[in-house]
């Protein structure tokens, strides 16, 4: 490999870095989902992932707020006794979910998007 070669090389991989740095951090595609909310297998409600939001989701079970902040979903606030679904973080990708079992709550994200392949499972 020649000097040139070597350059041209560098040149062809630092444009490539920036422009995927470029469409990582700077354009951020509009999320089109929506958190799912549902209560014994039924759905209670759709809220859209692209507008910021605070849920109040109360039942005869409970209550639990949940969150929607920059196209991710948690829920912020529970009185349930283990309180598993605020320590199941956020979700944003189709097909993730957040469960409240004492509540009897699901709250999904459902979007035209494929869900990505587990590494684990493979599905």
């Amino acid at each position: 490999m020649k000097k040139h070669d070597a350059i041209f090389l560098c040149l062809i991989l630092g444009i490539a870095c920036a422009f995927v740095l470029y469409q990582r951090f700077v354009i951020r595609p509009e999320s089109s989902g929506f958190a799912v909310v549902e209560r014994d297998g039924r759905v209670e409600a759709r809220y859209p992932l692209s507008e910021d939001r605070k849920v109040f989701l109360s039942s005869d079970l409970g209550s639990n707020t949940l969150t929607i902040e920059d196209g991710k979903v948690s829920v912020s606030e529970a009185d349930c006794p283990d309180r598993i679904c605020m320590k199941q973080g956020t979700i944003d990708k189709n097909g993730q979910s957040i469960i409240c079992l004492p509540h009897r709550l699901v709250i999904r994200i459902e979007s035209g998007e494929e869900a990505s392949v587990d590494g684990v499972s493979g599905s």
